[in-house]
């Protein structure tokens, strides 16, 4: 897992195969969170 460093008030957190299908974690200060798995054609 990669996290890049916040910026303002939300951070990015990138996921390899750790939970079986790669990944993005984009995480906001409030706690909310959005995440958008990364598919290949």
């Amino acid at each position: 897992m990669t996290t890049y460093p916040p910026h303002n008030d939300w951070r990015i957190r990138i996921n390899g195969n750790e939970h079986g299908v790669p990944h993005v974690h984009v995480e906001f200060r409030d706690g909310s969170r959005v995440s958008v798995s990364i598919e290949t054609p």
